[in-house]
């Protein structure tokens, strides 16, 4: 009923036929995820409609990982209540509703500052690959990564997403002054 007024599009339906639940994500004409799920744990007669995770591009992104973790937007309505009716008060109560709305956005936020920290993390880790360190990066590796094995001196080296590079180096004491003024000259 809600796809054909217009309010979402069913984009991930999951549960089995032989259960008596079923979960489906939604998503609004804004481009909001929105989980539905019927007759699951603790709630067998009634529909729940919640602020969806994104799970997409090894990164997943809970409400709880968003600023707004303390602002939970969740609302039930009983089977009994007839397909309209339930529409329109979890459209109301969570869908169309601003803390709803602030909760979607958190979560679409938080995912696409991840996915750009990655992209940028795995640009810095290509700069450093230049220059002789080799690097075993998982694929939802966010923020920090560690390298090994350069013929310049420093072996082991972390970057993050930032572009912050941290390392360990020696050098005799007579050739300190020189190590920091090619640091700092750089």
């Amino acid at each position: 009923m809600g796809v054909s007024q217009g309010k979402f599009e069913v984009v991930k339906t999951a549960g089995d036929d032989g259960d008596n639940w079923r979960w489906v994500d939604v998503v609004t004409p804004a481009g909001l995820l929105f989980s539905l799920s019927g007759g699951s744990w603790g709630k067998e007669g009634s529909i729940t409609a919640r602020v969806a995770a994104i799970d997409r591009d090894n990164i997943r992104i809970l409400l709880s990982d968003t600023p707004r973790r303390n602002h939970p937007v969740e609302a039930a309505c009983s089977y009994a209540r007839g397909a309209a009716t339930i529409l329109k008060d979890l459209t109301r109560r969570v869908i169309e509703h601003p803390d709803g709305i602030a909760g979607a956005q958190a979560v679409r936020d938080t995912w696409q500052a991840r996915i750009d920290a990655r992209a940028a993390l795995r640009g810095h880790v290509k700069t450093l690959e230049a220059l002789g360190y080799t690097f075993q990066l998982d694929a939802r590796e966010t923020y920090a990564a560690r390298g090994y094995g350069s013929t310049r001196g420093v072996s082991d080296v972390r970057v993050n997403s930032e572009g912050y590079v941290t390392f360990e180096a020696s050098c005799q004491v007579e050739q300190f002054a020189a190590a920091l003024h090619a640091l700092s000259s750089s």
